[in-house]
């Protein structure tokens, strides 16, 4: 059995204040004091022959509690077992609760007012030019969130490091600090206070400010594949050979699809629903069911060349307005790389010892969501370029160290 005990103390401090027609004037300070305890208790092992059957058995424990100056005592509790029946599988299934106090950041920003800045409103498919309140919001409660999930991690091959996992998810988050910046019927009607329109029932004032949502509940299935290694087998020793062995070319790789089965937010206590996933909205754009990341790269005698990608899958905001009726597409976007250090190229040159070249493209697919109402027509500022101004992209660095 293991235990461990941690503690420590900070202290922080934010101030902000702004002149002009809104003038103010915060400061705010937070003292932090915590103490944790965790416990990691093996039940059944087979190494060390205890109800070898079983196979190997644990179960661990965490509490960690803080004082938080302005918010009281917070607590973060975690419970876990860890079970292999077998070698090479795992299976891990844990329950976390935790208590955060809002970012400082978040609640000292000053207020300001900018005017004649183009907004979307969901309400009637129009942009308007509307006078935009951003800032702090100093009254944010505490952010409470449970999370339960559920481990699958499989090790096929005992010589290779290939895994497989996959891990399900449902959390549950009270009071998360969030902004909304869809203005659609539904969060008008729920926020009545951050959206002013004037006598024609055109959009006034939008305040984009943070506040504290009541509930949100989300269930994610999140699969992943990891490999490493080399290529190749290293050449056996010679007898009175001098000098380094051979280089080996050096691979890893990953991917990580996920699936999210439903994501239900509540923005006040006793209000209906919001469904992100069948085309509420809060943020302005859809929530994907289906996303994802890809990574690889190789490795040889100071060459390297590597890659990442992300997907997202399409997605809707739904309105029984079609201009509002919006519709993303998937995208997929892919990053390569290429790096060369000169100096294993060229040992002898002394120029070139510890240069390095290094040659990126950004989004070389040069992908594009497109993003079209009921009516098949691109809302203004979301056209593609409007979206990402830049595409593709191609960087080369040199880098030298004296």
């Amino acid at each position: 059995m293991a235990i461990t005990a941690t503690a420590e103390a900070t202290r922080s401090t934010a101030a902000s204040s702004s002149r002009g027609s809104n003038p103010s004037d915060l400061r705010l300070g937070r003292t932090r004091i915590e103490a944790g305890v965790a416990i990691d208790m093996p039940l059944a092992s087979r190494r060390e022959n205890v109800l070898r059957f079983v196979g190997d058995l644990s179960v661990n424990a965490s509490l960690n509690v803080r004082e938080v100056s302005g918010f009281g005592a917070m607590r973060d509790a975690t419970f876990g077992m860890a079970w292999g029946p077998i070698e090479g599988v795992q299976m891990l299934a844990t329950v976390r609760r935790s208590e955060a106090a809002p970012d400082m950041v978040q609640q000292s920003t000053p207020v300001t007012r900018v005017p004649n800045v183009p907004v979307f409103d969901y309400g009637n498919g129009r942009t308007e030019l509307v006078t935009l309140i951003m800032g702090g919001n100093p009254d944010l409660a505490p952010e409470r969130r449970l999370v339960g999930s559920l481990t699958l991690s499989v090790k096929p091959f005992a010589k290779r490091e290939l895994r497989f996992s996959a891990t399900y998810e449902a959390t549950t988050i009270r009071n998360q600090t969030g902004t909304v910046y869809a203005i659609t019927p539904q969060t008008e009607a729920v926020l009545p206070d951050l959206f002013i329109r004037d006598p024609a029932g055109r959009l006034a004032s939008v305040a984009y400010r943070p506040i504290n949502f009541g509930v949100e509940r989300q269930r994610t299935l999140n699969l992943t594949v990891n490999a490493t290694g080399k290529l190749g087998k290293a050449p056996p020793a010679s007898l009175g050979a001098k000098g380094k062995a051979p280089a080996l070319t050096n691979y890893y790789a990953g991917i990580g699809p996920s699936i999210k089965f439903s994501d239900r937010l509540q923005l006040r206590p006793g209000t209906p629903e919001l469904d992100l996933l069948r085309g509420d909205t809060i943020r302005g754009w859809g929530m994907p069911r289906t996303y994802g990341y890809a990574y690889g790269g190789i490795n040889h005698g100071g060459m390297d060349l590597t890659f990442n990608a992300w997907y997202q899958g399409p997605n809707r905001i739904r309105s029984a307005d079609p201009a509002a009726d919006l519709r993303f597409s998937s995208i997929f976007k892919l990053n390569t790389g290429a790096y060369i250090s000169l100096g294993g190229l060229l040992p002898r040159e002394k120029w070139a010892r510890r240069l390095r070249i290094a040659f990126d493209v950004s989004i070389f697919t040069d992908a594009q969501q497109q993003v079209r109402d009921r009516n098949g027509i691109v809302p203004n500022r979301l056209q593609p370029d409007h979206l990402d101004p830049l595409g593709r992209t191609a960087t080369i660095t040199l880098r030298k160290l004296f």
